[in-house]
């Protein structure tokens, strides 16, 4: 990658922004595949290329010791190293999972539509928040959001816990996602001065754009019968026992990013 003057500005200034989206996408070069690394805001973006390892992650020398938000999907494996950052998940990931769930199972997977719907309405409560110029939401709101969370994620995994279906499996993998990785999940709740429901920006300069109106369809296709009600509040509660506050399979301080694969596909 070059070492120009301008890309080292752009690097210090990503460096000290609030939050960073990453992504890595396939693409072919030189014969064989590599994977376009982006690390960007909304007005700033740096690409290199490499294999998908986290080696090849950190040599856009952006995200090694950043201490904002990397907003992100579920690749843990390249982005879990990164301690001393917190992490978002993409919800745009989790809106097209739970909406396969619940297309491949309307009668088993119910709680899949119902968290959909619970993640629409958090982040409409992020949204307003932040135009309102809060940097929190009230802890009333977020202890009902979180509470609800907890009880739809358990619910999930208690309804497929027993069934020996190919769906249920992958209902169980995505109803522990959703215990295990709660604090990065929610991350847009507990940060709505930050616009990271999504990992938009960085899918947009890799030519993945399609995940917006993705999630949208997701979102729409899932909630349009579902109930709804308040959403949010400054600090997010500890927690369920046996999951920190940044948890990741590799790293125990990190945490966090739109919806593209089948459920089965994510990790867990």
């Amino acid at each position: 990658m070059a070492r120009s003057a301008s890309a080292c500005a752009v690097r210090k200034l990503l460096q000290a922004a609030p939050a960073v989206h990453a992504d890595e996408t396939p693409a072919r070069a030189a014969g064989g595949l590599r994977y376009v690394h982006l690390a960007c805001t909304a007005y700033l973006t740096l690409m290199h290329t490499g294999d998908r390892s986290a080696d090849a992650i950190d040599a856009g020398a952006v995200l090694p010791g950043y201490t904002g938000i990397i907003v992100r999907d579920g690749y843990h494996a390249g982005y879990g190293h990164l301690t001393n950052a917190l992490h978002a998940w993409c919800a745009a990931h989790l809106l097209r999972d739970l909406k396969d769930l619940y297309d491949f199972e309307p009668g088993h997977q119910d709680w899949a539509s119902h968290m959909a719907t619970l993640l629409i309405e958090a982040r409409d409560a992020a949204a307003a928040a932040r135009q309102a110029g809060q940097d929190a939401l009230a802890a009333d709101v977020l202890q009902d959001l979180v509470t609800r969370y907890r009880d739809l994620a358990a619910s999930g995994l208690a309804a497929n816990l027993y069934r020996r279906t190919d769906t249920a499996k992958d209902a169980r993998r995505i109803a522990r996602r959703f215990l295990n990785f709660e604090d990065m999940i929610l991350r847009f709740a507990t940060r709505p001065d930050l616009d990271i429901f999504t990992n938009n920006e960085a899918e947009r300069p890799s030519g993945r754009s399609r995940y917006n109106s993705a999630a949208q369809e997701a979102a729409g296709s899932l909630c349009k019968d579902s109930p709804t009600s308040p959403a949010s509040s400054p600090t997010c509660p500890q927690p369920p026992s046996g999951a920190s506050a940044n948890s990741t399979p590799s790293a125990a301080s990190s945490t966090g990013t739109p919806g593209c694969p089948r459920p089965s596909n994510p990790p867990n």
